[in-house]
């Protein structure tokens, strides 16, 4: 028994076997490191299309090419012609889930991602008040609101970008209330789910504008926007309160015209009148904002009255 060990101790440890072993450390070490690589690319690569938009553009062109040459070449190791993989849809193939009583399902498809709207089945059916959004991708008409057969396209031409930022809470509520089921290849995505120009485009324009409601959002928490009345009988009112405009303080406020450069029209706000200036805390002042060159008062209303009655 330790004779037979020995020897095949003895043939474990030769120089052949050394090699052999070395080389399959190797070969699994880059083949982790390769994978590694391939994980971290993949998770960060939407921050790195942003940073670098123009670059993965390249890179995406580049990719598309070496896939269609791939699968010109080496067709088995795709799905047969006229079949996408799973995830992915084309316009005729998502025309199945329309809801109508022959489909396969109910889908619909909003900037180019596919979503299952089975739970809101009421809605989107036949009979129901969004039917007309089932088994396509109708992005245009979210925000325009033309539900003609022309109106319900994901093409979006035209439309200004101030429309085009409407689309972010309907992208939000799909995200939150439907399963996402794929991608539909087309104006949005590329067959091999790479975003197209468009698309980047459009992100472009959902960025830009987040961006600006995030900035116009702290600007209310310093000017909260007024309350405001009309009735035939007294006429038009705004006044403040510790909760005017939604948000809530420890202050009140007075009610001033506020009219910063960028904006298209001015609007009523209600502006702190004790403490120092937002921009500059250290001041030794103690009427809050009411120094803001950009603040105007109400004509024949009080200074320091909470409430005012436009003419």
């Amino acid at each position: 028994m330790e004779f037979t060990i020995r020897i095949l101790w003895r043939h474990r440890s030769t120089p052949q076997h050394n090699a052999m072993s070395r080389k399959l450390c190797d070969t699994w070490f880059y083949a982790i490191i390769v994978a590694s690589v391939a994980a971290a690319l993949y998770y960060y690569y939407p921050e790195i299309q942003e940073r670098f938009p123009k670059e993965t553009a390249i890179l995406e062109s580049y990719s598309d090419n070496l896939y269609a040459t791939i699968q010109r070449y080496l067709p088995f190791l795709f799905p047969a012609a006229g079949k996408l993989p799973a995830g992915f849809f084309d316009a005729a193939t998502l025309a199945r889930y329309d809801g109508k009583p022959s489909s396969k399902g109910l889908y619909l498809a909003l900037l180019g991602k596919v979503y299952n709207v089975e739970k809101g089945a009421q809605h989107y059916r036949q009979g129901g008040g969004y039917a007309f959004f089932a088994g396509k991708d109708a992005t245009r008409a979210y925000i325009t609101g033309d539900f003609t057969e022309k109106g319900l396209t994901d093409d979006l031409d035209g439309v200004s970008d101030d429309m085009v930022a409407g689309l972010a809470t309907w992208i939000e509520f799909y995200q939150k209330e439907y399963s996402y089921m794929g991608k539909l290849v087309g104006r949005y995505y590329t067959s091999t789910g790479a975003k197209t120009a468009e698309l980047r485009r459009v992100e472009g324009i959902l960025k830009t504008a987040l961006a600006s409601k995030l900035k116009d959002d702290e600007l209310k928490k310093v000017f909260p926007p007024c309350n405001s009345e009309f009735t035939p009988k007294e006429g038009h009112k705004v006044w403040c309160s510790d909760e005017s405009g939604g948000i809530k303080r420890k202050w009140t406020g007075v009610p001033r015209r506020h009219h910063p450069p960028g904006m298209s029209q001015e609007r009523c706000v209600c502006v702190r009148t004790t403490g120092a200036p937002h921009d500059n805390p250290s001041a030794s002042t103690n009427n809050g904002d009411l120094s803001n060159p950009n603040l105007k008062e109400y004509p024949d209303c009080e200074p320091t009255s909470v409430s005012c009655k436009l003419k």
